[in-house]
């Protein structure tokens, strides 16, 4: 239902309209009942995962697990991922993927980033994340949907990690939500905190399949990338493989394997397929 009305009333991150917010905080003690019963106690309350998750499906906190398992299962298979690998996920939200990760880095390290606050907050207060030793730190930079105060721009942002740091990093849904000179430098950035042999992992939408994707038609902007909103295009994009591929190779990066496209949005024959909800490139620095 809160799908439908911020849809009806609210263009845009419908969890910042105030109707939206306060129903969602209703629900929350209802949500955390749920939850508990279910198993999944753990999790934030519906409020924080919205804003990193969207509204769809988000009641109870299924969606948030399955979501986490399966992209956790992809790093295991795609990524080189193991038990003792030093991680960095750009755009972690809440934790969701945290949690995903928590029964298989049993010997390594997480260390979770956001530009949103308040998920940060609660990431960093959530006790069972806090027993796993994940560390979580809030990104100042600018994005005109998620954190329009940010003080710096992401396309001159440099991460406050040592070159060689990590042997894999990924990105959910951050790509989907930056223009191509903020992409470009996301990318030179992770080249340089990889690890010889380290690996990256992003979502996308892939354009050269197609510009509809599941219900959204991609026809605003221009060059190496479409949005499907007319105005703030970094409300959804999605970049053609020729760009991304130019931004891997400035950062020392090569994909491993063609494009695994979304069963969610279109059928792409004879390719290779995930359950997650957006297309995946996985690179590895040589």
């Amino acid at each position: 239902m809160l799908q439908r009305i911020s849809q009806t009333i609210f263009q845009g991150v419908s969890w910042q309209h105030p109707v939206i917010a306060a129903g969602l905080r209703v629900l929350d003690p209802i949500d955390k009942l749920v939850r508990v019963a279910g198993g999944r106690g753990a999790y934030p309350p519906m409020s924080i995962r919205v804003r990193s998750n969207g509204l769809r499906k988000q009641f109870n906190g299924k969606r948030f697990e399955s979501f986490g398992k399966i992209l956790a299962e992809e790093l295991a298979n795609r990524s080189g991922l193991k038990r003792d690998s030093k991680v960095l996920e750009i755009g972690c939200g809440c934790g969701r993927f945290a949690f995903g990760l928590s029964d298989v880095l049993e010997d390594g390290a997480y260390t979770g980033i956001d530009i949103d606050a308040p998920s940060i907050v609660s990431a960093k207060n959530n006790t069972f994340l806090q027993r796993k030793k994940f560390r979580f730190e809030h990104l100042d930079v600018h994005n005109a949907e998620y954190n329009p105060t940010g003080k710096v721009s992401a396309n001159e942002y440099r991460f406050e990690f040592d070159d060689n740091s990590f042997d894999v990093v990924f990105l959910v849904s951050v790509f989907t939500h930056m223009l191509p000179d903020d992409v470009r430098n996301y990318i030179k950035e992770i080249g340089r905190m990889l690890k010889p042999g380290g690996h990256l992992m992003f979502t996308t939408f892939v354009m050269d399949s197609g510009t509809k994707f599941d219900g959204n038609d991609f026809v605003y902007g221009t060059g190496p990338y479409r949005s499907s909103h007319p105005e703030m295009h970094e409300i959804c994009v999605g970049y053609y493989i020729d760009f991304l591929d130019e931004c891997l190779r400035e950062a020392r990066l090569v994909r491993t394997d063609d494009p695994v496209y979304s069963t969610k949005g279109r059928s792409v024959p004879d390719a290779q397929t995930t359950e997650f909800g957006q297309d995946l490139i996985i690179a590895r620095k040589g």
